[in-house]
């Protein structure tokens, strides 16, 4: 409170026009111990009884009538209400004030500012880009398998699948601090968690009522970060053994042959036919050269991936809106056209995981990095890889003919 008294605001010495006058009736009642007003200024003080060393007959020979008495020589409430007068602020009763001042002093939160979750996610993502390193190629969930909350038994999705496997841990299972702690495990002293994130909606009232007289509401979404701890950082805790499988080249080939053939209704492919892989929106036809234009069986599927991922966004499928708008670059529409690649390059690596393929054909093309590099860096561009992570996650439980429910 002292602080609050003693704010730069307030003048060192209180100008004239708002010193109080003691008159002789001040001095009479005064002497009858009866309370009083000084009432000189633009806002009235309010009573005020005074204190015995006022009513002294010493202390009011030193104010003869018609003088301003000096602030020592006032009540403590009359002094504090002539400083408040001084600054400009008007206080009628000093222990609500006192009351006001504690609740707001109690009760006010510094204003901080909300991390840019989009934008952290998008700087790790150039940071590896930088190095050389392609974040979405995640050749060990091809050994390991994909990340995984060990409670609730759920795969991880989308971008929290490529910050995890950035991390470069050799187990898939991950926990939070709290759930590692329920299941009698703990954290190790030191040990750092990966940050991943929660992508979810809620409904929001727009305010108008709709014709059944319901509020009416639209879906919004928000992203939330936390932390997990990797099953090599918990102690307490028995996680199973890490089964990597080895697969042989027809073994792989076999299961890239099973993800294309369960795909629920998929597009038109066909072999052969030209030297350009590509989809065809409108015939909703995949466009594949024939098997003998590729290194090997491997590479044929990963470029197959890619083109079946690009027709999951059909109207017919998942419509997915960077597909249907997309015109190409030559309309326009960079932007778009860069999201939906993203989009078939994730999706086409996860794919290759699922089948054990392991191909790194841009580890170190500089042309593959310095175009990727450009697109995050643009203007407006934070939430692309989340977004695009996000779609190509829905895109492979498409293809896969799997539910999200088993995904996190």
């Amino acid at each position: 409170m002292r602080l609050a008294l003693r704010s730069s605001r307030l003048p060192p010495r209180i100008p004239q026009r708002l010193q109080p006058t003691l008159t002789s009736l001040h001095r009479r009642k005064a002497d009858r111990g009866l309370p009083f007003s000084i009432s000189k200024g633009p806002l009235p003080l309010a009573p005020a009884r005074v204190s015995p060393t006022f009513r002294t007959p010493q202390s009011l020979r030193l104010c003869r009538p018609g003088d301003s008495p000096p602030l020592r020589l006032l009540p403590p409430a009359t002094r504090r209400r002539v400083r408040w007068q001084a600054a400009g602020l008007s206080c009628p009763d000093w222990r609500i004030l006192k009351k006001e001042l504690f609740i707001m002093k109690t009760t006010t939160k510094r204003r901080t500012t909300r991390p840019d979750l989009h934008s952290q996610v998008t700087e790790r993502i150039l940071a590896h880009l930088e190095k050389g390193t392609v974040p979405w190629q995640v050749p060990h969930c091809s050994k390991i398998g994909f990340p995984k909350n060990f409670q609730s038994e759920r795969e991880y999705q989308g971008i929290n699948i490529l910050l995890l496997s950035m991390a470069g841990f050799t187990s898939p299972y991950f926990l939070t601090y709290l759930q590692a702690k329920s299941l009698g495990g703990q954290v190790r002293k030191g040990e750092k968690g990966s940050s991943i994130t929660k992508c979810g909606t809620y409904e929001k009232k727009t305010g108008a009522k709709t014709s059944n007289g319901d509020d009416e509401t639209y879906t919004r979404t928000y992203l939330k970060g936390y932390t997990v701890f990797n099953s090599s950082q918990i102690d307490g805790i028995d996680f199973p053994e890490i089964e990597k499988p080895e697969f042989t080249p027809s073994q792989r080939v076999d299961l890239a042959k099973a993800i294309i053939k369960a795909m629920p209704n998929p597009p038109m492919i066909e072999e052969g036919n030209g030297t350009r892989t590509c989809y065809h929106t409108e015939k909703d036809l995949v466009s594949i050269p024939d098997r003998a234009y590729f290194e090997s069986e491997e590479r044929f599927y990963k470029s197959l991936f890619h083109e079946v991922v690009h027709s999951s966004g059909a109207a017919k499928r998942l419509a997915r809106p960077s597909l249907l708008k997309n015109k190409g670059l030559a309309a326009g529409t960079e932007k778009i056209y860069a999201k939906e690649e993203l989009v078939a390059e994730i999706g086409a690596a996860f794919l290759c995981a699922h089948a054990g393929i392991v191909i790194a054909d841009h580890k170190n093309s500089a042309a593959y990095l310095e175009n990727w590099l450009k697109v995050f860096r643009a203007k407006n561009s934070s939430r692309l890889i989340i977004e695009a992570a996000r779609e190509a996650g829905q895109a492979v439980d498409f293809i896969l003919n799997r539910t999200s429910q088993n995904t996190e």
